[in-house]
Protein backbone atom coordinates (compact mmCIF):
# COMPACT_ATOMS: atom_id res chain seq x y z
CA UNK A 1 0.00 0.00 0.00
CA UNK A 2 2.99 2.34 0.43
CA UNK A 3 3.98 2.26 -3.12
CA UNK A 4 7.73 1.07 -2.69
CA UNK A 5 8.23 -2.94 -3.76
CA UNK A 6 10.28 -3.71 -0.05
CA UNK A 7 10.42 -3.38 3.21
CA UNK A 8 14.03 -2.63 4.26
CA UNK A 9 13.21 -3.26 8.02
CA UNK A 10 10.36 -3.75 9.53
CA UNK A 11 10.30 -2.93 13.94
CA UNK A 12 7.18 -4.34 15.59
CA UNK A 13 6.06 -4.37 18.94
CA UNK A 14 2.91 -4.85 19.08
CA UNK A 15 1.90 -6.08 22.46
CA UNK A 16 0.21 -9.04 22.23
CA UNK A 17 -1.33 -8.69 18.79
CA UNK A 18 1.26 -10.24 17.14
CA UNK A 19 -0.57 -13.12 17.61
CA UNK A 20 -3.23 -11.97 15.18
CA UNK A 21 -0.85 -10.49 12.08
CA UNK A 22 1.17 -13.82 12.00
CA UNK A 23 -1.69 -16.25 12.52
CA UNK A 24 -2.71 -16.19 8.90
CA UNK A 25 -2.24 -13.76 5.33
CA UNK A 26 1.71 -13.75 6.36
CA UNK A 27 2.42 -13.98 2.31
CA UNK A 28 3.67 -10.14 2.97
CA UNK A 29 6.89 -10.99 4.61
CA UNK A 30 7.96 -12.09 1.29
CA UNK A 31 8.63 -8.60 1.10
CA UNK A 32 10.95 -7.67 4.12
CA UNK A 33 14.21 -8.30 4.09
CA UNK A 34 14.75 -7.41 7.97
CA UNK A 35 12.61 -7.98 10.75
CA UNK A 36 13.17 -6.95 14.80
CA UNK A 37 10.00 -8.01 16.78
CA UNK A 38 9.04 -7.70 20.84
CA UNK A 39 7.49 -11.49 21.37
CA UNK A 40 5.00 -11.15 23.85
CA UNK A 41 4.38 -14.70 25.14
CA UNK A 42 4.42 -18.25 24.13
CA UNK A 43 1.68 -18.72 21.57
CA UNK A 44 2.67 -15.69 20.17
CA UNK A 45 6.55 -16.93 19.79
CA UNK A 46 4.93 -20.07 18.12
CA UNK A 47 2.69 -18.41 15.53
CA UNK A 48 5.28 -15.99 14.64
CA UNK A 49 8.04 -18.73 14.32
CA UNK A 50 5.85 -20.63 12.04
CA UNK A 51 4.70 -17.84 9.92
CA UNK A 52 8.35 -16.79 9.15
CA UNK A 53 9.67 -20.53 9.02
CA UNK A 54 10.14 -20.12 5.20
CA UNK A 55 11.73 -17.06 4.56
CA UNK A 56 15.48 -17.56 4.94
CA UNK A 57 15.83 -15.23 7.82
CA UNK A 58 18.86 -15.84 10.28
CA UNK A 59 17.49 -14.99 13.68
CA UNK A 60 19.25 -13.91 16.54
CA UNK A 61 17.81 -12.25 19.86
CA UNK A 62 19.01 -9.18 21.53
CA UNK A 63 17.48 -8.52 25.08
CA UNK A 64 13.74 -8.78 24.60
CA UNK A 65 14.00 -8.33 20.54
CA UNK A 66 13.78 -11.04 17.94
CA UNK A 67 16.16 -10.04 15.22
CA UNK A 68 15.47 -11.59 11.77
CA UNK A 69 18.12 -10.76 8.71
CA UNK A 70 18.34 -11.74 5.42
CA UNK A 71 20.79 -13.63 4.04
Amino acid sequence: MSGFNRISILKLDIEGAELNLFKSNTEWLELVDNLVIELHGTECSEVFFKAISGCGFKISTSGELTVCLTG
